[in-house]
């Protein structure tokens, strides 16, 4: 990452009850899926306290990067941070060695308002807001010291992602000759047009991972294993699949569009009621309810007998009185419609 860069209401004198019902039918979706390019945040696991970022589930040699966090590498998995004393995020480069000097804090978003504080002790990810980081630990996406609850990639202090498979390197949000990297993990480059790379890339590789080191997109730049920062990559192009994440499951039907509620109020009196709330054509009743309205006492008393779809389009209310009163009351029904 070469940027510092990824019911019940009561009112006093009167008594409204509301109830609602969702037919929950209308809302199932899923399925299992196919392989497809990444678009979003990328970041390595921890094991032993390191990071795996060829995503082989063990952490050696090949688990190094030239410039990860800003201008601070990883080396053997561990962060060289020496150069950031007390500066969280410092991304500042280090002495190339892995030792007691490297003792750094990084702050990642990870929805909460004050983000997760990472302590790093003698290169290592020690702690989690004061907890010790456990094996299988993803690191988080984005890391902004100055505002932990952004996760905006483009304000990040680091942030290293993708967009349609190919690696925004400079996090700026888009896809161009300066989005490259040079031994990002391991052996494997970023390509693109500003950094050295023989021969020049086309435009058309930009962004894509050389995962063999040779400048060139080829079919030896493809991996199932996981290689870039747990991700696989197919002619350099980053998956959203790699061993430990499974695939994205296919577009589920179509949501429900036009959502509106509706509601009909009887007359109030002392009568038992029967009242339907209709949707408008064109629409089906999804769900509904009633709220009962009159004096504490009075609605105390009544009974809700029915409260049903009566037709497609219609919510139906039934109320009668429990015990008899000469007070006066009504109801509401209330239909909850989608488009058809």
């Amino acid at each position: 990452m070469g940027k510092k860069v990824l019911s019940r209401r009561i009112r006093f004198g009167s008594v409204s009850v509301a109830s609602i019902v969702l037919l929950g039918a209308m809302f199932l979706a899923g399925g299992p899926a196919t392989a497809s390019a990444l678009t979003g945040g990328v970041s390595p696991t921890i094991f032993g306290n390191l990071a795996d970022l060829n995503g082989d589930g063990v952490v050696n040699g090949s688990d190094d990067s030239s410039a990860f966090f800003g201008d601070t590498s990883i080396i053997n998995g561990g962060v060289d941070c020496d150069s950031w004393g007390a500066t969280p995020n410092a991304g500042t480069a280090g002495d190339g060695v892995i030792n007691a000097s490297d003792d750094c804090t990084l702050i990642g978003y990870d929805g909460t308002a004050d983000g997760v504080t990472i302590g790093v002790v003698d290169g290592q990810f020690a702690t989690a807001d004061g907890s010790a980081v456990p094996d299988g630990w993803p690191l988080p996406k984005v890391f902004d010291a100055g505002a932990p609850n952004d996760p905006s990639i483009i304000d990040s202090d680091f942030a290293w992602s993708t967009i349609a498979g190919k690696v925004d390197a400079n996090g700026d949000g888009t896809i161009d000759g300066d989005d490259c990297s040079v031994g990002v993990v391991g052996v494997e480059n970023v390509l693109g047009q500003t950094c050295g790379f023989s021969p020049t890339p086309p435009a058309s590789s930009n962004g894509l991972v050389d995962v063999n080191g040779d400048a060139l997109i080829t079919a030896s730049d493809t991996c199932v294993s996981g290689c870039f920062l747990g991700h696989n990559v197919t002619l350099g192009v980053v998956q959203a699949e790699g061993p430990g994440i499974g695939p994205a499951g296919p577009a589920g039907p179509a949501g429900v569009s036009g959502r509106t509620t509706v509601s009909h109020t009887s007359p109030s009196n002392s009568r038992a009621k029967s009242v339907s709330a209709i949707c408008p054509a064109g629409k089906k009743v999804l769900g509904g309810g009633s709220s009962l309205h009159g004096r504490v006492g009075v609605v105390g008393s009544l009974l809700v007998r029915a409260s049903f779809p009566r037709t497609a389009r219609a919510w139906t209310v039934r109320v009668f009185e429990g015990s008899s009163t000469s007070g006066a009351w009504s109801v509401t029904a209330k239909a909850v419609c989608a488009n058809a």
